[in-house]
């Protein structure tokens, strides 16, 4: 469709409506000490609003997954590992996004997709396979009831980098 651009000054923005509420900052810091030995060093957090309206911050600096109230209090935190891989040995989570059966499905920098329950119970676990080499930048996000899953990666004894886009359906399984 046409789109037209209004020229011209704008219009003041109107005065805020009266409210009694008050707003209290604060902050808190979750975890110790970071490890990282890929990138740069640094580490990366995501933020989501879970189904039950809790907050949901996955970092891959301190390798755990959090659940914690609007005030800032913990109700969990879960760090993922994959005993009989030690290559793997614990998982840097990437994304919690929440699905529509309540579960949170975390993407890890390592291609694997842990499935939790509200609670922070593991459901299930899977690989994403592709022929990259080395890590990609990832996101995820859910649209409607589907979970997408979009990155980049380098291909195999190349400089070329190459972007993907995964859809599951919420079970988890490939769309």
């Amino acid at each position: 469709d046409a789109l037209e651009l209004a020229e011209g000054e704008c219009e003041p923005l109107p005065d805020p409506p009266p409210t009694d509420n008050l707003i209290t900052p604060w902050s808190k810091s979750y975890g110790g000490d970071i490890e990282r030995s890929l990138g740069t060093g640094e580490g990366y957090t995501s933020l989501e609003l879970s189904n039950d309206g809790r907050l949901l911050l996955a970092s891959t600096g301190t390798n755990a997954v959090l659940k914690a109230t609007e005030a800032g209090d913990v109700v969990w935190a879960r760090t993922l590992a994959q005993p009989s891989r030690p290559d793997f040995a614990r998982l840097d989570p990437l994304h919690a996004v929440p699905m529509l059966d309540t579960g949170i499905l975390v993407s890890t920098n390592q291609g694997v997709l842990v499935n939790l329950t509200q609670n922070g119970e593991v459901e299930w676990g899977a690989q994403l396979e592709s022929d990259h080499d080395g890590e990609g930048h990832w996101a995820a996000a859910r649209v409607g009831d589907a979970i997408w899953l979009g990155g980049n990666h380098r291909l195999l004894a190349s400089t070329e980098r190459q972007a993907w886009l995964v859809g599951l359906e919420p079970d988890g399984s490939v769309a």
